[in-house]
């Protein structure tokens, strides 16, 4: 079945969540960043960044971890999978 089909948007409802953040630039970009995903999910908007973007830090991070532990160097395009 599509995944379109078992839900609309109309269905969704909101809940609130508090998240403390110390500093104001972080708190605005937080707002920003949430702001733009509760719009992409009810009004269709475009998102900042992708979820697929996140698999650059992933890659990045999973670089890290095997270069530690083979204590060799890792291209991290390498850490990429196929789609």
């Amino acid at each position: 079945r599509n995944s379109h089909s078992c839900f609309s948007r109309e269905d969704l409802s909101m809940t609130e969540e508090k998240l403390e953040i110390e500093s104001a630039a972080d708190r605005e970009l937080y707002i920003k960043m949430f702001s733009n995903f509760y719009n992409a999910v009810i009004k269709g908007e475009r998102l900042i960044a992708p979820g697929k973007e996140g698999i650059y830090s992933i890659m990045l991070k999973n670089g890290a971890y095997i270069s530690e532990k083979k204590k060799c160097r890792i291209k991290t395009g390498s850490l990429l999978m196929e789609e």
